[in-house]
């Protein structure tokens, strides 16, 4: 248990979500484990709820900032409630926690994976591996940094151009604070076979990572090779990708495509479509924070990332609405159509699909490319008098 837990300690300080030292990891083996000398009370949760891991750490900035602005704007709230894709599917809300006795942390997880006390520390726990604990807190990181910003376009959270200074000293240079961004990694073409493929993948999975292009395990990667997909697994992390990605024929069924990203359908009728052959979807924040930024007033707003019929574009690429999966409003029947023109799409709360017929590459460009100039127009509404 000892080797998982200093590998998420890793993944958490390595990702800039929080302190190597200043996390709390216990787990449950044969008997408690935890990094750090703890308080035995916190024992106790495992014994209220069913859970073998919890993780309790107050973030890095530029999160501590975004999450405390979050709860001085919502002090008198018990939950909150962001409006991106990942907390509508994975969290549906973040409870608030007033103390952290056992008792109102294991009330706040019994039906959640992840609560916030009311000093911006996190607490997140796992049912089966510290794994899940180290996902729920990177998405609460993710989500509330993506709702401060949100927030403070509509004047919601107060003036947050003092804070967002120092946001975005901390932001990768390389995609924000660059005019151009380049790649040595070995992606400038189709893969030749099998073995060029994945390592394709695991280098730009693991650039996508480093350049904060996805958070925790969100994010997928495909590419079409031999009219087969090659596609990372649900559920895999980016930057470790190497025995997580399923080959799928493109026409006719495989039984491997169970394991596939919950996207697959999606990346499919994308291939079926398009000439294109290469495809990333990740969650750059201020891609999704500018795709549910709106102008239109007429409409309600409640159904707008499940069926909004407004046309909207971010400079070269269209805003489409979608769920993730096959059903009536599933990704499959609107962001294939709208990567026709220029191999890209925006979701709305939910990340980008980027396309390309050269390579991982040139889609890679992309992304950062559709990440900067979101960021430039959020920056040009905050300073707007």
């Amino acid at each position: 248990m000892k080797g998982f837990i200093d590998k998420y300690l890793h993944k958490l300080s390595s990702q800039g979500l929080c302190g190597y030292d200043g996390a709390i990891f216990i787990a449950l083996d044969d008997v408690p484990y935890s990094n750090r000398p703890i308080n035995s009370s916190l024992l106790k949760v495992f014994e209220l709820i069913h859970i073998n891991t919890l993780l309790i750490a107050r973030p890095s900035e530029p999160y501590l900032s975004s999450i405390i602005g979050v709860l001085r704007a919502n002090n008198d709230v018990d939950k909150i409630i962001p409006a991106d894709c990942e907390t509508r599917t994975f969290f549906h809300d973040i409870p608030v926690i007033d103390n952290d006795s056992p008792e109102n942390i294991a009330k706040a997880l019994s039906n959640r994976k992840a609560a916030l006390f009311r000093d911006g520390r996190i607490v997140s726990c796992g049912t089966v591996s510290p794994e899940q604990a180290y996902i729920a807190f990177s998405s609460v990181c993710f989500s509330l940094f993506v709702k401060y910003l949100f927030d403070g376009l509509k004047g919601s959270v107060g003036d947050i151009r003092p804070v967002l200074e120092g946001i975005i000293r901390l932001l990768p240079q390389k995609v924000y604070l660059t005019q151009t961004y380049d790649t040595e990694l070995p992606l400038k073409h189709t893969p030749r076979d099998h073995n060029e493929a994945i390592r394709q993948i695991v280098s730009v999975g693991k650039a996508m990572v480093d350049l904060r292009l996805v958070d925790s395990y969100f994010g997928n990667i495909s590419c079409l090779v031999n009219d087969s997909i090659y596609i990372t697994q649900t559920g895999s992390s980016m930057d470790e990708i190497a025995q997580a990605i399923d080959i799928i024929p493109l026409r006719g069924g495989s039984t491997t495509g169970i394991t596939a990203s919950s996207e697959f359908s999606a990346h499919r009728a994308i291939y079926e479509r398009t000439d294109l052959r290469f495809i990333l979807h990740g969650h750059p924040k201020f891609a999704v924070i500018m795709s549910m930024h709106c102008h239109y007033t007429s409409c309600r707003g409640d159904n707008c990332y499940r069926a909004c019929d407004k046309e909207r574009h971010i400079g070269e690429s269209p805003i489409v609405s979608g769920e993730i999966g096959t059903g009536t409003y599933g990704l499959l029947n609107t962001v294939p159509k709208a990567m026709l023109n220029k191999g890209r799409a925006i979701v709305y709360g939910h990340g980008v699909f980027v396309g390309s017929r050269e390579g991982f590459q040139e889609a890679l460009r992309d992304m950062i490319e559709i990440e900067r100039y979101c960021f430039k127009q959020y920056m040009d509404l905050i300073r707007a008098p």
